[in-house]
C-alpha cells in the first residue's frame, strides 16, 4: 500500500465515523487525526461522544483534548495544528484519517483557508449589539439580503460566522461565500499529496432513532453533571464551546429555564438538525465518496468496504 495518502472520513453525527476508522487505522497502520471541533477541549466528553481512552489506546489519536474550554479555538489555529500532525504521520511511513464532521474543519484541509480582509472593529461592535438586541436572527436575515448562499451554510448559532460574514461583505463588496470558492479553485492539493474523501450515510430515519438513543445514553452517563463541572472551569467564557450541543441546552436546565425532560427533548431535535446541516455541507462536495451503512452492520463490515475502495484506488 502507498502510505503517502491521507484518507478523510466524514458524514453526520452519530453515524459511527470513530468506530470505522479505529478499524481501518488498526488493518493499514493509520493515525486518526479529529476533525471535530469540539471534541479538542478538555471535559467535553460525554456530550461530544469523544472517543473512549480505551478505545483511544488501540490506535493513537491527534487533536483530542489540546485546548481548556475556556480557550479559544478556531479554523485556522486547527489547521496549523492538523497539517503539522499530518506531516508527521506520513513522515512515519502511516496514512493519516481525518476523521470527523465539522465540515469548516475539514475543508480548511482539502481547500484552504480564506482568510478575508482585516476585521473592522466598529462594525464588528454595531454587529454585536444588533445580535445582543434582536438576536443571532438579526443576522441572518441582513446576510440574507447579501449572501444568502452563506446565510444558508452557516450555523445561526453561530454568531461569529455571521459577523464575519457580513464584515467581508462590507469590505469587499462580494459574498465571502463566492470569495471563498474563488480562494479554493487553487488550493486543490493537501501538503502535496493524494486524498481520498469517504462519507458514511445512513437512511436518515434510522440515523435520528439512534441519535435519540445516544442523547439518552449521554444523560445517563453524566452530562448534567460533566455540564456542571465545564461551567465551574470557565466554559461561559468560550462562546464558541458555550454553542456545543447538549452543553448549551444541559446549562439552561442548570439555571432553570427549562425542565429536565424539556432539555433531553432539545438537545435530540438539535443533534437531529446538526446532522442535517453536516449533509448539506458535505453533500455539496463532488470529491466525497459516499457509502451507504445500515444499523445491522458490524464495524468489521463497514471497515471491509471502505478497506476495499482505499486499497482500490492507491496509486
Amino acid at each position: 500500500m502507498n502510505h503517502k495518502q491521507i484518507v478523510f472520513i466524514v458524514g453526520p453525527t452519530g453515524i459511527g465515523k470513530s468506530a470505522v476508522a479505529i478499524e481501518l487505522a488498526k488493518r493499514i497502520d493509520g493515525e486518526i487525526v479529529s476533525a471535530d471541533s469540539m471534541q479538542m477541549y478538555r471535559g467535553m466528553d460525554i456530550g461530544t461522544a469523544k472517543v473512549t481512552p480505551e478505545e483511544q489506546s488501540k490506535v493513537v489519536h491527534h487533536l483530542l483534548d489540546i485546548v481548556d474550554v475556556n480557550q479559544p479555538m478556531d479554523v485556522a489555529l486547527y489547521r496549523e495544528k492538523a497539517l503539522k500532525e499530518i506531516e508527521l504521520i506520513l513522515s512515519r511511513d502511516r496514512i493519516p484519517f481525518v476523521v470527523g464532521g465539522s465540515g469548516m474543519y475539514v475543508r480548511s484541509l482539502t481547500d484552504g483557508l480564506f482568510e478575508g480582509p482585516a476585521c473592522n472593529p466598529d462594525l464588528r461592535r454595531e454587529l454585536e449589539a444588533l445580535a445582543e438586541e434582536k438576536g443571532n436572527e438579526a443576522l441572518v436575515e441582513k446576510l440574507k439580503k447579501v449572501d444568502p448562499v452563506g446565510a444558508e451554510k452557516i450555523d445561526s448559532n453561530n454568531r461569529r460566522r455571521l459577523i464575519r460574514a457580513l464584515e467581508v461583505f462590507e469590505a469587499e463588496k462580494k459574498p465571502m461565500s463566492e470569495l471563498a470558492d474563488q480562494w479554493s479553485e487553487s488550493t486543490r492539493s493537501l501538503l502535496g499529496y493524494p486524498f481520498q474523501l469517504f462519507g458514511l450515510t445512513m437512511d436518515r430515519p434510522l440515523l435520528y432513532e439512534r441519535i435519540n438513543q445516544r442523547v439518552d445514553q449521554m444523560f445517563e452517563q453524566g452530562l448534567v453533571e460533566e455540564t456542571k463541572k465545564l461551567l465551574e472551569q470557565g466554559l461561559e467564557q468560550n462562546a464558541t464551546a458555550l454553542q456545543a450541543i447538549g452543553y448549551k441546552e444541559v446549562r439552561a436546565y442548570i439555571q432553570g429555564e427549562i425542565t429536565l425532560s424539556t432539555c433531553q427533548e432539545e438537545v435530540k431535535k438539535s443533534t437531529r438538525h446538526f446532522a442535517k446541516r453536516q449533509w448539506t455541507w458535505f453533500r455539496r462536495d463532488p470529491r466525497v465518496e459516499w457509502v451507504d451503512v445500515t444499523p445491522e452492520q458490524s464495524i468489521e463490515e463497514r471497515a471491509n468496504i471502505l478497506y476495499n475502495k482505499i486499497e482500490g484506488n492507491v496509486v
